[in-house]
């Protein structure tokens, strides 16, 4: 059998119970009140970015734009030779419960480094809306709570014969030798980033300068913060397709 409460102990807690029942009543009535704001505020999207180059779905070859457009006559085929490119991309999450509205991401501007990391010039791009991986236009996105869309951010492209062939080789040599024989192509070597160029923009439609470069963005939308983020590349015409890409923390 319990002893009984003191009358004392009891008065205090009395006492208490008549000085902190008022705040908690009216604590209460506040969570109450701002239930829907409280829930919202925690289920509120959450956009965060993730990339690591060795992983699948961050870096694929592709082909690109057309060169040319050839008809093969002993097949009575046409055959569509593209520039032989690859692509990089960077995932963004969702890590809410809700969608994420309308997002988009910008490149702010891009530091050009030589060789030995000296500067050689800083391109402003005002900023420019990037490309979603995947979209034909250049248009925002919802991402759904708990989900990812995944974001183009380098590209590099050869013109030359041998990545030519290399990157046509399913049509088979003999194909490939018969429609594109002696055949010249530009050799050209280049990258860019994923920006509308069908226009003039006052930037470059391509470079061809090796050495280490530092692209920022941000990314945001209409019911969620905006986040800032940057990637180096470190990239050489030998390796022109296997470049060095990594995030840098901001």
């Amino acid at each position: 059998m319990q002893p009984p409460i003191p009358p004392q102990k009891f008065r205090d807690f009395f006492d208490w119970v008549q000085i902190l029942g008022p705040y908690f009543i009216g604590g209460a009535a506040l969570l109450i009140g701002f239930k829907d704001q409280i829930l919202n505020f925690l289920r509120r999207p959450k956009l965060d970015m993730l990339f690591d180059q060795h992983e699948e779905g961050y870096y694929h070859e592709l082909l690109h734009n057309p060169l040319e457009e050839i008809h093969d006559p002993v097949t009575n085929t046409r055959y569509v030779i593209r520039q032989p490119g690859f692509n990089s991309r960077i995932e963004i999450w969702n890590r809410g419960k809700t969608t994420a509205r309308k997002v988009q991401a910008r490149l702010v501007d891009l530091a050009i480094y030589d060789n030995k990391k000296n500067l050689v010039k800083r391109v402003v791009y005002h900023p420019s809306i990037i490309k979603w991986s995947g979209e034909k236009e250049f248009h925002p996105v919802d991402i759904p709570g708990e989900s990812k869309f995944f974001l183009d951010l380098f590209y590099a492209v050869s013109e030359t014969k041998e990545d030519i062939l290399r990157y046509h080789r399913e049509l088979g040599e003999s194909t490939l030798q018969r429609i594109i024989g002696d055949a010249e192509y530009s050799g050209d070597v280049f990258w860019n980033v994923w920006i509308d160029t069908s226009y003039p923009r006052g930037v470059p439609h391509k470079y061809t300068m090796e050495g280490h470069f530092e692209l920022n963005f941000f990314v945001y939308a209409e019911n969620c913060r905006p986040h800032k983020f940057a990637v180096s590349v470190d990239w050489d015409k030998q390796k022109w397709n296997r470049p060095d890409i990594k995030r840098i923390e901001v």
